[in-house]
């Protein structure tokens, strides 16, 4: 979600598509609204870990807390 995410939904609904939208954690609790319009419109969501980092080298239990973090996040936006 990003303050031009409301853009893309219009236009997404204008032309009848449905899009993925793969959703960083901080940006989920920055824009709560957002995601729940992402919802609301029927598009798929998928999981982007936390924040937007590159993943090569960070421990695996450090991303598997991470995205665990981010699917409850998305739970609760539900």
């Amino acid at each position: 979600p990003s303050p031009f995410t409301g853009k893309i939904l219009q236009t997404l609904k204008a032309l009848n598509a449905k899009a993925t939208f793969f959703l960083i954690g901080d940006k989920i609790q920055q824009f709560p609204e957002v995601v729940q319009q992402i919802y609301a419109d029927g598009h798929a969501i998928a999981n982007h870990d936390i924040t937007n980092r590159r993943s090569i080298g960070v421990a695996t239990e450090q991303l598997m807390k991470d995205l665990i973090t981010v699917n409850r996040m998305l739970e609760q936006s539900d």
